[in-house]
């Protein structure tokens, strides 16, 4: 919801498209800077008090651009919220991923993992289409008021968690990153499963972008759901099925994926052969996703789950 509202008021209010290019970059920079810190912290300090600090934080960055309403430059306020929104999500998608393996056993890790992708993806269909008929219904300042209730409501849902904490030894600042990179070059598995679970996350974010580009009309509203649905049918699929991939499965469904998405680029021209395509590369991308999550939860000791996941 705060994806689409935000892009609504960017265009509404910048009547420029140099405004989207400093929107991405605000969205964007915060996370990059803060992913290693991020980490830090979300090893050092209980990550349920992180994690509500977060969404908090998140409720409270969504209400910045109403400012905009009745101050002057609007785009200034819009942008305070993406800049501290952008900062923000470092530190929660570090600290959910990392309490994740802090409260599921490790023989339901998988089970756990695809159930919160199942999560992921429902809210990716229904969290824009929500927020668009908001706008259209109530304007976009109410849209904005129910996202943040739905962000306060996340926070506070998550007080019942145990706040477990780690006793991490040697958590200082200055040698918290060493132990990371120390720990990475003895395990290439866990490189291995950053990589395979991180390169088809830029691929679908790149894909997703040129659509619009290429295709018209209906194809293209096909062509931006059809992963994302076959992504739900797969995590469906993994969170009751017994299904586990290896490092080498892992491998050669992410080829599968790499030739399906080379399928879609080529045969553009076929609505149908784009949608299939793109429907089964959604599916290999979130078994890739899924597994390597999964695995990385299993392998990569608690004391330092936040650095890793925050990369």
């Amino acid at each position: 919801m705060q994806l689409l509202l935000q892009g609504w008021l960017v265009v509404a209010w910048g009547h420029s498209p140099f405004f989207l290019g400093i929107f991405a970059a605000a969205r964007l920079a915060p996370k990059i800077v803060l992913t290693v810190p991020a980490g830090i912290v979300c090893d050092r300090i209980p990550r349920r008090t992180l994690l509500i600090g977060a969404r908090a934080g998140y409720a409270l960055a969504s209400l910045i651009p109403l400012v905009g309403l009745i101050a002057p430059v609007p785009m200034v306020w819009l942008l305070a919220g993406v800049v501290l929104a952008g900062g923000i999500h470092a530190f929660d998608l570090s600290s959910a991923r990392a309490m994740l393996g802090d409260l599921v056993p490790r023989d339901d890790m998988h089970a756990a993992v695809a159930l919160n992708r199942i999560g992921q993806q429902m809210a990716a269909l229904l969290g824009p289409a929500s927020a668009f008929l908001l706008i259209s219904w109530a304007g976009a300042p109410i849209a904005l008021v129910v996202s943040a209730m739905l962000l306060a409501a996340g926070a506070l849902g998550i007080l019942p968690l145990p706040a477990i904490v780690h006793a991490a030894g040697d958590m200082r600042m200055g040698s918290a990153g060493g132990g990371l990179y120390r720990y990475l070059r003895g395990s290439p598995v866990a490189i291995l499963l950053l990589l395979v679970g991180i390169v088809p996350a830029f691929i679908d974010k790149t894909v997703a972008l040129l659509l619009p580009s290429v295709s018209g009309g209906s194809t293209a509203t096909m062509a931006l759901i059809a992963p994302e649905l076959g992504a739900l049918l797969m995590v469906s699929v993994l969170a009751v099925a017994p299904v586990r991939f290896g490092s080498r499965a892992l491998i050669g469904v992410a080829v599968c994926y790499a030739l399906l998405i080379a399928t879609a680029s080529v045969r553009l021209q076929t609505a149908e052969m784009l949608i299939i395509a793109l429907g089964l590369a959604g599916m290999a991308s979130a078994a890739i996703s899924t597994s390597a999550h999964a695995g990385l939860q299993v392998l990569v000791p608690a004391d330092m789950r936040g650095r890793v996941f925050a990369i």
